[in-house]
């Protein structure tokens, strides 16, 4: 079925493109007549300044905790071989001790037993180091790989270690998409199983890495083992800010959408608009709630069009450069009223 555009929207858009300041691209500000406006009937209203957490999607998966396991093994075995080095290096220490004295007091021992006591000590010494040095790069690997937060739990053997051991709790790793940020305090997170049931987590700390296939920040959470969820589940998650934040509610009217990015037109003046892109708004009530970080064009008490904002958009995107504008109203045989004849052309 052929669609009709209505007549008042074709003349509203012909007015705008020849009337507006505009160019092809959103970013720059437009300027109507009243006439214009009142055909598109493009309306503003302030804008209502709103308090909210946060909030931010993230998707992760349930891990195998074998490896985070395995690297606490590992840290134990290296702090055993440190502590068997460093008991190690107490005789031959004293050893080489009693060999010196013995000899520099009239030789009462052999040159060779001297040496011999001095190479063991030395041997001892390279042990503790090299214990030491491998013990550090096996922490520092943990760190890297599981973050700060579950290395030392590794390192201490404290919690959530020993309950990732007995099964009493799951480790996941959820990440937030590619330009996503991590809010500085979570609130504990609730994720939707695949068979939609949801589970209260509880944050253990920030992740080295993206769970695979996401490109953002992570957190390591752990959940209930009786959540039944076998390692490898996908979940669905929202991550909330502990700490609410200032900014302003805008009405879900004055967004437009295109390509993926959100737009606002601010009235600057009696009947100049300048677009003000808005990154990731949170859905709120009647809306979305915009925070005076991610906006700080926007503020309390500041008009913005709530109604004929696609009007606009459309118009700043087919209206011609200025130059193209100029050129063309120059040229023999233009008049305001081919423009007219044109736009009814269209219409019907």
């Amino acid at each position: 079925m052929r669609r009709t555009v209505p007549t008042r929207v074709v003349l509203a858009l012909a007015a705008i493109a020849v009337t507006g300041s505009a160019c092809a691209a959103p970013s720059t500000g437009i300027t109507l007549d009243a006439k214009s406006m009142a055909a598109g009937r493009i309306h503003t209203a302030p804008l209502q300044a709103a308090e909210a957490a946060r909030r931010v999607a993230a998707y992760g998966v349930v891990l195998d905790p074998g490896p985070l396991l395995r690297v606490a093994a590992d840290i134990a075995a290296a702090r055993s071989r440190v502590a068997v080095a460093a008991a190690q290096l107490v005789p031959a220490r004293a050893q080489a001790l009693r060999a010196s004295r013995l000899y520099r007091d009239g030789h009462n021992v052999s040159q060779a037993h001297y040496q011999d006591a001095l190479a063991r000590l030395r041997v001892a010494e390279a042990g503790a180091s090299e214990a030491r040095a491998q013990a550090r790069a096996i922490t520092a690997r943990a760190r890297s790989d599981w973050g700060a937060r579950l290395a030392a739990a590794a390192a201490g053997d404290s919690a959530p270690l020993p309950q990732l051991e007995r099964g009493s709790l799951r480790l996941v790793e959820a990440s937030v998409a590619l330009g996503a940020s991590l809010p500085a305090a979570l609130e504990p997170p609730v994720a939707v199983l695949p068979d939609g049931a949801h589970v209260r987590l509880r944050v253990v700390g920030p992740a080295p890495r993206a769970a695979a296939s996401i490109a953002g920040p992570g957190v390591y959470c752990v959940m209930p083992a009786e959540a039944a969820a076998p390692i490898g589940t996908p979940l669905a998650l929202q991550l909330q800010a502990s700490r609410r934040q200032p900014g302003v509610l805008v009405p879900a009217s004055a967004v437009v959408w295109h390509g993926g990015r959100a737009l606002v037109y601010v009235q600057r003046g009696a009947s100049s608009f300048t677009p003000v892109a808005i990154a990731m708004p949170a859905g709120a009530r009647g809306g979305y709630f915009v925070s005076r970080r991610a906006a700080p064009e926007l503020r309390p008490g500041q008009r913005i069009v709530v109604a004929g904002a696609e009007l606009l958009y459309s118009a700043s995107r087919s209206a011609p450069p200025p130059a193209a504008a100029a050129a063309a109203a120059a040229a023999p045989g233009h008049a305001a009223g081919g423009v007219g004849r044109g736009a009814a052309r269209g219409a019907r």
